[in-house]
């Protein structure tokens, strides 16, 4: 297995494609291509130059990822598994010279997702996200002051109350992570309509 990656402008099809291997000895970069049918592993701190990528049909294992920052991606009929932390997936960019971030029909029900932060382009209609007690936060501009004030964490609203990239971002976090009665948590939650927890 070659563990340097360095794709640009190319369609990958039916490949393995290893993410940040620990025996890889330069940043992977994928940019301007399509990766089809692929499986990928997104392993351990990101240190990749990921730009312009459609990730179309893919399996998508996180090994302990974090710090993953993949804003100028298409996700589209992938499904997640695994565990991703303290991530990125999507953001407006005023150099994407027409590429638009986007996330759709997705599976993302077998991933432990904590402080992910979707900042453009989720349709979170179309995907499946994790189960409770992951909890999904839509954040607007007029959705902060609410946020900001719902009687979980302050590490969770802190961040929740913050400023909004683009027009609408989707956060979510597992709210086992965070010292707090749960039970308690999934009142709360269930009183806002700004957030959400299958």
């Amino acid at each position: 297995m070659d563990y340097e990656i360095d794709i640009r402008d190319e369609i990958v099809t039916n490949e393995k494609i290893h993410i940040g291997h620990p025996k890889s000895k330069e940043a992977p970069r994928i940019t301007n291509s399509r990766i089809v049918s692929c499986e990928v592993i997104i392993e351990g701190l990101s240190k990749s130059i990921i730009s312009k990528v459609v990730f179309k049909n893919c399996t998508i294992k996180c090994k302990r990822a974090k710090s993953n920052n993949f804003k100028l991606v298409q996700f589209i009929d992938c499904k997640f598994y695994g565990s991703l932390e303290g991530s990125v997936l999507g953001s407006p960019d005023i150099e994407s010279e027409g590429f638009e971030a986007k996330i759709s029909n997705c599976d993302f029900s077998e991933l432990n997702m904590n402080l992910v932060d979707f900042r453009h382009g989720l349709e979170v209609e179309t995907c499946k996200m994790p189960p409770w007690p992951h909890v999904t936060f839509e954040r607007t501009n007029d959705s902060r002051s609410e946020l900001k004030a719902l009687d979980l964490p302050l590490r969770v609203v802190r961040m929740l109350g913050s400023k909004v990239l683009g027009e609408k971002n989707y956060c979510v976090y597992d709210l086992s992570k965070y010292d707090c009665d749960l039970e308690h948590a999934r009142e709360v939650i269930s009183q806002s309509k700004y957030a959400t927890s299958s």
